[in-house]
């Protein structure tokens, strides 16, 4: 993931949020391998956490997910992608949240939050 000096969000409306196209599906990947890594960070082995990251967040895997609709949408900032939440129903009352990761630099920014308005 591109290094960044701070998080340009001053306010909400910089954020655009919008399904995700295969141009996102690098950015996406990193987000969530950065923040799934910092999710497990301690509680499962580095060796363990490398195979997964490797499965599920490799530009190919991701890309596919978002043609079968697996990430649900990408939050952006001068159409930087900055933030991702996937999910599904699982049942004809139940919604599941899968995923919802948030660039460490973009985060307590309202993003998260934001996202679940969707």
């Amino acid at each position: 993931m591109k290094e960044k000096a701070e998080c340009e969000v001053k306010i909400l409306s910089d954020i655009s949020i919008m399904k995700p196209n295969l141009t996102h599906a690098e950015a996406i990947g990193e987000i969530c391998r950065a923040g799934w890594k910092q999710t497990v960070k301690g509680k499962l082995s580095e060796k363990y956490q490398k195979k997964n990251a490797e499965f599920w967040y490799t530009p190919s895997r991701v890309a596919s997910d978002i043609e079968k609709d697996r990430y649900s949408y990408v939050a952006l900032i001068d159409s930087e992608v900055v933030g991702v939440i996937g999910g599904a129903m699982t049942s004809e009352d139940t919604g599941e949240i899968f995923v919802l990761y948030v660039d460490e630099n973009c985060r307590y920014k309202g993003i998260g939050k934001n996202f679940l308005k969707y």
